[in-house]
């Protein structure tokens, strides 16, 4: 897992600008790869994939709460909206869906590149699940997609701690967690035709999808 966190800081750190008289080579991504814990993804995972979210069904009160609590962490990471303001929301209509589901929506969040702001490098995962069954068994999801979900988090505050540094990215990253996953990939579906920047911008998108591991307690005998 820890390779898979390398992997998108490196590819983006190691081309990074420098906001401030900064030399690049004073740049190692290790000083902020490190920051990424497994002590703090499990504390992301463990609220976010508890019985709380009421496993995160799109359009339903725990994927509700699940799109406030990616909002709340970016906002205190100081990462901005690029919908503007505090709208950290692409909505995603209801007649998008089959069904009777309510309205959902993407959350997005957004690094500014410091030499080549217009190329987008796009971050991604799907943050809701299936919700409960007719008992009110949560299906938590810890692993589809909550461990990718909060894998985002967490490269998104190495991210953060290397801009506040002065080492901003070369090019602008996007944080998109899309919803509607579980129903036909609606959310990548609905931010494709309706993307926030020209697909044309885009210039890679590392999607990440059930990374966590079973630990020993729970390994089949």
């Amino acid at each position: 897992m820890k390779n898979i966190f390398l992997g998108a800081i490196a590819f983006t750190l190691l081309s990074c600008g420098a906001q401030q008289p900064k030399m690049i080579e004073d740049v190692n991504p290790m000083n902020y790869a490190n920051s990424i814990t497994s002590k703090e993804l499990k504390e992301h995972l463990y609220i976010f994939a508890s019985d709380d979210f009421e496993g995160r069904e799109t359009g339903e009160p725990g994927q509700k709460k699940a799109a406030e609590y990616l909002k709340k962490e970016y906002k205190s990471l100081e990462i901005v909206s690029p919908i503007g303001g505090d709208d950290y929301y692409q909505e995603v209509p209801s007649s998008m869906f089959r069904g009777d589901v309510k309205n959902s929506e993407n959350v997005l969040a957004y690094i500014p590149g410091s030499e080549k702001p217009n190329e987008i490098l796009v971050i991604s995962s799907h943050y809701d699940h299936v919700g409960m069954d007719d008992k009110g068994n949560v299906f938590n999801g810890a692993d589809d997609d909550g461990s990718g979900t909060v894998a985002i988090l967490e490269i998104a505050e190495a991210f953060a701690k290397a801009r506040k540094d002065g080492f901003a990215p070369k090019r602008s990253i996007l944080f998109l967690n899309v919803t509607g996953e579980e129903k036909g990939l609606i959310g990548s579906k609905y931010y494709t035709e309706n993307p926030v920047f020209a697909l044309s911008q885009t210039v890679a998108n590392l999607n990440i999808d059930m990374i966590g591991r079973t630990d020993d307690a729970h390994k089949k005998k």
